[in-house]
């Protein structure tokens, strides 16, 4: 546990001194929101939904573009080297590398989840909590399987476009699951409608991130 925690802090020190990560993959994904905003009209029969769509197509973007550059620091630099070397449990190095990116991808949706309400006319239903939990779920299941595939991709020449290819058929289920639960917050729906797929979405993560678990001490050793 005390391996989780000093990775974590390292991570997040080492973002907090160089404010980059966060920042590129911001502004990445508002240049997506702003662009697909003015694509297809503002205006829409179905903001909720259109929405929650832009809104999970930048943060995939966006994640994808962080998770490459968060490991790519990590080879560059032998800090994974390092790790692997020491005796620290393979399970706790990759839950602190999961857990900093979504730690970094949450707070680049913290600025763009009310950029998209805002721009595509959405109405406020009260269901922030929900909202909440949705961006959660969703962001964990991108970050777990994305830090097992970013690290297998750092270690070859294509990494830049050999992310995307591994990962995104893999996060179709979680993907589809983030939208459909967003759309229903986002509308007047009622709440148990966006709770069935917060609960596919959370049982997708946990089949997904168990996965990557169990996957990622074969994969740092090739």
């Amino acid at each position: 546990m005390r391996v989780f925690w000093a990775i974590l802090w390292k991570d997040i020190r080492y973002e907090l001194r160089r404010r980059e990560l966060v920042a590129v993959m911001t502004v990445f994904a508002l240049l997506v929101v702003v662009i697909f905003a003015f694509a297809i009209g503002i205006r829409s029969e179905s903001p909720a939904s259109m929405a929650a769509s832009v809104l999970w197509v930048a943060t995939s973007f966006a994640g994808t573009l962080g998770l490459n550059r968060s490991l790519a620091l990590e080879r560059d630099e032998q800090c994974l080297k390092a790790l692997l070397m020491s005796p620290a449990d393979r399970s706790w190095v990759f839950l602190a590398k999961a857990t900093g990116n979504l730690v970094f991808l949450l707070a680049a949706q913290v600025i763009l989840t009310p950029l998209v309400i805002v721009l595509f006319g959405v109405e406020d239903t009260g269901h922030w909590s929900l909202l909440g939990v949705t961006l959660l779920l969703g962001s964990a299941g991108f970050v777990g399987v994305g830090t097992l595939f970013a690290t297998m991709a750092t270690s070859t020449r294509m990494r830049d476009w050999l992310l995307p290819i591994l990962l995104f058929p893999v996060e179709v289920p979680v993907l589809i699951a983030a939208v459909k639960a967003t759309a229903h917050v986002f509308s007047t729906a009622p709440p148990g409608e966006s709770t069935i797929w917060i609960a596919i979405l959370a049982a997708f993560d946990l089949i997904f991130v168990s996965m990557s678990i169990l996957s990622f001490g074969f994969v740092v050793e090739e």
